[in-house]
C-alpha cells in the first residue's frame, strides 16, 4: 500500500486518471471467467509478468 500511495503522490495522480484505471480494472474483471483470465493478459501486456520473472532470474545468478 505504501508504494501505491507513494506512486500516486509522485505522479500527482488526478481523479480522471484514477477513474480511467478503475474503469479498466472493472472491465477486465467483467470479462474474466474460470477459463478466461484477462488479469493475467493485462499483467503480460503491461510487462509486469516479465519483470517479475527477470527479477527472479537475476536473483538466481547473484
Amino acid at each position: 500500500m505504501q508504494h501505491l500511495h507513494d506512486f500516486a503522490r509522485e505522479v500527482k495522480l488526478t481523479e480522471p486518471e484514477w477513474m480511467t484505471g478503475i474503469e479498466l480494472l472493472t472491465r477486465t474483471g467483467q470479462i474474466c471467467s474460470n477459463t478466461r483470465q484477462d488479469f493475467v493478459l493485462l499483467s503480460d501486456s503491461l510487462g509486469l509478468s516479465q519483470l517479475v520473472v527477470a527479477q527472479r532470474h537475476i536473483e538466481w545468478r547473484a
